[in-house]
Formats: C-alpha cells, sequence, structure tokens
C-alpha cells in the first residue's frame, strides 16, 4: 500500500523545471510532486522532506509525476523521475531538464501542401561553411518547432532552443537541460501532433518520439507513454514506425516533420514517405504515397533538399520553409523554388 509523502510545502509554479530548482535550492527538500488535478488547470509543486525509495513510497495522485533529488558527484545535484504511478514498477531515468516541452494552443486548420507563398530572398551576409569547419557546434540528431522556438536535440539527447531570424538563420541558442528522463532512451526523431479532442479539449496534442522503431507518446503534462492519459486515450504505447503512419514506412527513419495539421513527411536516406492522418482527433495515419527524394514529379516538394539529412523542423514564420540539418550544419529550404535558400551554416553553438 502507498504510504502518504511528508508534504512540507506547495509552491506554484509555471514548469517542471522551476519546481526542480526549488527543491534544489531549499535544504529541506527531498523530494517533490509536480503536475495539476483534474479539477485544477494550475500547476503545484509539493516539497516533501523525505526521499521516495521506491514506488511504494509515493501517493498516486493522477497527472503527477514524482521526483526525488540525488548526486552525481560533490557538484553535480540532479533529479530523477519514477516513472510510475503505481506499485508494480520500477523504472526510472536519471538526468534534469529544463522547461517541458511547449506547444501552442491554437488549434490547426487542415490544409493541403504548404505551397502558398513565392521564396523570401534575404540581404544578410551569410558565410556557408561544411560540417567540418563547425568545431563546438550542436550535432543535431532531431529538431522540432515549438511555439515561436526552434528546438534542437544532439546525439547525447542535450536539448537547446533558439529563435528564427528573418532570413531563416538560427541565433544562438540556449541549453535546457538533458531529455534522458523521458523514457530512458535516445530520441532520433521529434514531432508535435496536434490532437483537438482530447478530454473535452479543443485544443490538445502529444510529442512523438523514435527510438528506432519504437515510438513514444508525451501528453502536455508532460507524462510519458501509459502514464500521460492523452496519450492512453489513443491506445497502450509504445508504438511502432507503422502503426502510427501505416503500413508501408519503414522500420527507421532519419527525420519527420508535421507540415501540416494532417500531413506527416518522412525521411530515410533516399526515399520520402507520406503519412496522412484519419482524422485531426486520432494519433495514427496511413502511407499515401512514398518515391525517391530526387524524383523530378511535380508533387516531389522535396527534389533539392541535402544529403545526409538527421534532423528537419518548420518555420515558425513560413510554411513554404523548412530548416534541414545535416550533423553540425543546416539549411533552409523552400518548398516552392525546391532548392536551398540559404546554408550550409554551423549550427550555433
Amino acid at each position: 500500500m502507498a504510504m502518504p509523502l511528508n508534504i512540507y510545502d506547495v509552491v506554484r509554479v509555471n514548469s517542471l523545471m522551476e519546481c526542480m530548482y526549488v527543491c534544489v535550492q531549499d535544504e529541506q527538500c527531498a523530494s517533490f510532486n509536480f503536475g495539476t488535478t483534474i479539477d485544477n488547470d494550475t500547476t503545484d509543486c509539493e516539497l516533501c522532506s523525505e526521499l521516495m525509495s521506491s514506488c511504494y513510497d509515493l501517493e498516486p495522485k493522477s497527472m503527477f509525476g514524482y521526483w526525488r533529488n540525488g548526486y552525481m558527484g560533490p557538484e553535480s545535484a540532479t533529479s530523477r523521475i519514477l516513472t510510475t504511478t503505481s506499485n508494480d514498477s520500477t523504472n526510472d531515468s536519471t538526468t534534469p531538464t529544463n522547461d517541458p516541452i511547449t506547444t501552442t494552443n491554437d488549434s490547426p486548420t487542415p490544409t493541403d501542401d504548404p505551397i502558398t507563398n513565392s521564396p523570401t530572398p534575404t540581404n544578410d551576409p551569410i558565410t556557408t561553411t561544411t560540417g567540418d569547419n563547425c568545431g563546438g557546434s550542436i550535432d543535431v540528431e532531431a529538431a522540432y518547432t515549438s511555439g515561436n522556438e526552434i528546438s534542437l536535440v544532439d546525439k547525447n539527447n542535450g536539448h537547446y532552443t533558439s529563435t528564427v531570424n528573418s532570413n531563416g538563420s538560427l541565433n544562438s541558442v540556449s541549453a535546457r537541460g538533458n531529455l534522458d528522463l523521458l523514457y530512458g532512451g535516445l530520441l532520433e526523431t521529434i514531432i508535435f501532433r496536434e490532437i483537438n479532442s482530447v478530454g473535452g479539449n479543443l485544443s490538445d496534442g502529444v510529442n512523438l518520439f523514435f527510438n528506432g522503431n519504437d515510438i513514444h507518446c508525451m501528453d502536455k503534462s508532460w507524462l510519458v507513454d501509459n502514464l500521460g492519459l492523452g496519450c492512453l486515450v489513443h491506445g497502450f504505447w509504445t508504438k511502432t514506425i507503422t502503426q502510427i503512419f501505416g503500413a508501408g514506412t519503414p522500420s527507421t527513419v532519419n527525420a519527420a516533420v508535421e507540415a501540416t495539421s494532417n500531413r506527416t513527411y518522412l525521411f530515410d536516406d533516399i526515399t520520402v514517405y507520406i503519412s496522412e492522418r484519419h482524422g485531426l482527433n486520432v494519433v495514427t495515419g496511413s502511407l499515401v504515397d512514398s518515391y525517391g527524394i530526387r524524383d523530378s514529379r511535380a508533387e516531389n516538394l522535396w527534389l533539392g533538399i541535402p544529403n545526409g539529412v538527421t534532423a528537419v523542423a518548420g518555420w515558425p514564420d513560413n510554411n513554404d520553409q523548412f530548416l534541414f540539418f545535416v550533423g553540425k550544419t543546416y539549411y533552409v529550404y523552400d518548398t516552392v523554388a525546391k532548392q536551398n535558400v540559404l546554408g550550409p551554416l554551423c549550427v550555433p553553438n
């Protein structure tokens, strides 16, 4: 039976990371609960004076994540999440991260392919480069659009954010911690999938994390897989690429992007795969087409993308242009011109 925790203070916070900081800076705090209740939209950080050494120490509360402080070394404090609210699991992950992945609350309107404007010219003096010259640049493994920011994940799950200039180039990045704690595996591709009918909320969504052929889910409360109500409404997790994107998609992809509200493009080394969702209230879809990246057919938007793509993200202010990453370099690609209009540039460090 779960034992109640000794909660000595409850603090109103804006994010999971803020709750972690409050606990780390308070000598009395040994662990904390973070989350929102079903009937309350506010976010609470419950500070506890006792460590949670096992799942049996937890007092389950819907929509809450349970954490404890630990130490990687004498000067390196970190947090550990026990990724369960039941009494029969011992799975835990390590390493803190900063703010949860955030998204806008505007419901998307279904559209056709993102071809609406002519390419945006740039007059800024940008110097192109190659990956060999990029030194300490971030080696990008995954990228996604988060509100008006571009979020980047490196090969070690390091998480960074940047904003985009008017010509498509990235500003300096801000380190946002590490995403190891999400489910304990490396994130190879990330997309945000808007859902418009979860729990009666007209604007909702889930993040989908690719790790090989496995796809994990995180809901808006930052709860992963079967812990998240926003994920469980779509069945049990983890799922496979085929289950999410349809029969005929490969078991691994290099990059993926939600180009419209119901259409996803997935890329491997030589082929682009197009998956469309069956409705905006579901997470799954079907493969509707695939063809070679260099295929000259008119409907191929991606004819001129760079070789060796490791990640792709939409540009928040331009539906026709996308940022393609090749390790430590990136390009701004225009789907109207079907060519790179900027790059290669070094990813900021």
